[in-house]
């Protein structure tokens, strides 16, 4: 019995251990400060709880994928509050998908859509990390491991806070964390 038993709890633990694994619960991201940007972002204004920014993403996904035809691999969200200082309904975010470099000639026609709203992102220095995706509980841990790096980072360097980016590129599989360098 004391053997099925440790047999059992083995197996458990060796299970949780290997999810923890595949969902980055180990990782240790490092910040990197860099010049990137020049995406084009095509998306939706919203307000609310950052945690419900998925099915706005998944608006403008499904949008451009059956009115346009294109398809959107890279899904991102501009987070403009601190959720620790505003209200949840107050929160304000951008998301949507980036338009490949491929789909860029379709841009005039993309703006006629009465629900989406297109924008380039200027290229300048970010502070960055990255983190794996797999889905929403990576998603979840990504944040939970990188921005409290991010607030150390800003105090240690005398950076102020920024709006923070989140870029999800589903073909390679991860996240990319972004916060623009801005001096004090």
């Amino acid at each position: 019995m004391k053997k099925n038993l440790l047999i059992i709890f083995g197996t458990l633990f060796i299970i949780i251990l290997a999810a923890a694994i595949y969902y980055g619960l180990f990782n240790s991201p490092k910040l990197v400060e860099k010049n990137v940007g020049g995406e084009t972002f095509v998306y939706q204004e919203r307000f609310g709880d950052y945690q419900q920014s998925g099915p706005a993403m998944d608006t403008v996904y499904q949008e451009l994928k059956n009115n346009f035809g294109l398809e959107c691999p890279i899904g991102f969200g501009i987070y403009y509050d601190n959720p620790q200082e505003v209200a949840k309904e107050n929160l304000r975010s951008d998301v949507g998908c980036v338009l490949s470099n491929e789909s860029l000639d379709r841009l005039s026609e993309i703006q006629t859509s009465s629900i989406l709203k297109t924008k380039r992102i200027p290229v300048v220095k970010y502070i960055t990390a990255e983190f794996p995706y797999r889905n929403k509980i990576s998603s979840a841990l990504g944040v939970l491991k990188i921005y409290p790096k991010f607030s150390k980072y800003l105090s240690e360097h005398n950076y102020q806070s920024a709006p923070s980016m989140e870029l999800y590129d589903i073909k390679e599989h991860r996240i990319e964390y972004r916060m623009a360098v801005v001096e004090k």
